[in-house]
C-alpha cells in the first residue's frame, strides 16, 4: 500500500509482552472497497510481529462477495445455537479477512451478557467465543 492511498486512524505506542511495539492502524479505499490495516511493529527493530487486514462491510456493494463453505445465515444460526433463548435482531455478523482466511465475526447481546466470536467461513467451525456482561 503506498502511504499516499492510506489514511492513518492510529499509531501509537505500547507494550507486548514486555517488549515496546507501535500499534498502527489505517485504512485505504478504492472504488467500493475498504480495508482496515492493523500492524504490531517492534519498537526495537522495526520488525513486523503481527499484521492482519479486514474488509469493510461496503466492500459488496456493486459486486459480489467471496465464496464461502458457509452462508452469514447459516453462521448465524451456529452462533445462536450457543446462546438459549438468542434471536435473530440480537446478533451483528461481518464476513472480514483475518489471517489470511474468511471468518465471520458478530457479536450477540442477550440477557445483559455479550458474546464475541469468529466463525471459520468455509467450515463453520467456532474459532473463538468470548462471553461477559454488558457492564464489564
Amino acid at each position: 500500500v503506498k502511504a499516499t492511498d492510506a489514511t492513518f486512524v492510529k499509531a501509537k505506542s505500547d507494550y507486548e509482552d514486555g517488549r515496546a511495539v507501535f500499534e498502527i492502524e489505517f485504512v485505504v479505499s478504492s472504488g467500493n472497497t475498504i480495508k482496515e490495516y492493523d500492524y504490531e511493529i517492534a519498537a526495537a527493530d522495526g520488525s513486523i510481529l503481527k499484521k492482519d487486514f479486514e474488509v469493510e462491510d461496503h466492500w459488496y456493494h456493486g459486486g459480489s462477495a467471496p465464496q464461502t463453505g458457509i452462508s452469514q445465515e447459516q453462521a448465524e444460526e451456529i452462533a445462536l445455537q450457543r446462546v438459549p433463548g438468542a434471536q435473530a435482531e440480537q446478533i451483528r455478523l461481518n464476513l472480514e479477512m483475518d489471517d489470511g482466511r474468511m471468518v465471520y465475526e458478530g457479536k450477540i447481546i442477550h440477557q445483559e451478557r455479550e458474546y464475541d466470536f469468529e466463525i471459520d467461513a468455509d467450515t463453520g467451525e467456532i474459532i473463538s467465543w468470548e462471553e461477559e456482561s454488558v457492564f464489564d
